[in-house]
């Protein structure tokens, strides 16, 4: 008696509740589920297998290989060509100090010939005098000039022949209100030479034709 009027007491059903689909059970599960179904397929048709990941790995690793191999070749290349390199430095150093050392030793060979030409030089002009200062006049007569002057420095002791084998003035142009161009003579007697050059020494104030005169070796 009491379930009956408890059941009685209950709000009705309503009349929608029993006709319409739920979403649990309805065509928007079934779409849903049809959707899912459709992109697990997807998936699952993009994903490699295990075979093809096995390919795959293999042909990384062979152009790994190949790249590792080239860039060794590339290596071994440019060592030997490093290589080459410090060969011809070295090379080109060794001719260096070979071409340093044969040019010291001519220039060595080329200072000692200059020396020797200088002493030959000077040995050829050990007879000459220089004399600076003699009036320079046009037309004149060098060896006559020379004797007169060295006459008048030895004085009773000058010979009849002082031997002037040549006599000619500097090589430089005329100057007319510069000095005079010295005056360079060869004498054949070096002894007569040195008693002319100790004698014009011991002169102070060596004077001749009203000119002072002064007189040099004749050296390179």
């Amino acid at each position: 008696m009491r379930a009956h009027q408890a059941a009685a007491k209950m709000a009705p059903p309503s009349p929608d509740a029993s006709s319409s689909d739920s979403p649990a059970t309805g065509p928007a599960r079934e779409e849903s589920l049809t959707q899912i179904a459709a992109d697990l397929a997807t998936i699952s048709a993009n994903m490699m297998s295990k075979a093809d990941k096995t390919d795959l790995l293999a042909e990384i690793r062979a152009v790994i290989r190949e790249e590792v191999m080239e860039v060794r070749r590339d290596l071994t290349a440019l060592e030997r060509r490093v290589e080459e390199l410090e060969a011809e430095r070295a090379q080109i150093i060794q001719h260096r100090q070979a071409t340093d050392t044969a040019t010291t030793r001519q220039g060595n060979v080329l200072l000692e010939l200059r020396r020797n030409l200088e002493d030959l030089d000077n040995r050829g002009r050990r007879n000459n005098i220089r004399v600076r200062g003699l009036p320079e006049t046009a037309g004149e007569a060098l060896p006559e000039l020379l004797l007169g002057l060295f006459t008048h420095i030895l004085g009773d002791r000058a010979p009849a022949d002082f031997g002037i084998e040549r006599a000619h003035r500097a090589l430089r142009p005329v100057s007319a209100e510069g000095p005079p161009r010295d005056v360079i003579c060869y004498l054949l007697s070096y002894s007569l030479k040195d008693e002319i050059m100790r004698e014009a020494r011991n002169q102070q104030n060596l004077t001749y034709m009203d000119a002072q005169i002064s007189l040099y070796q004749d050296l390179s």
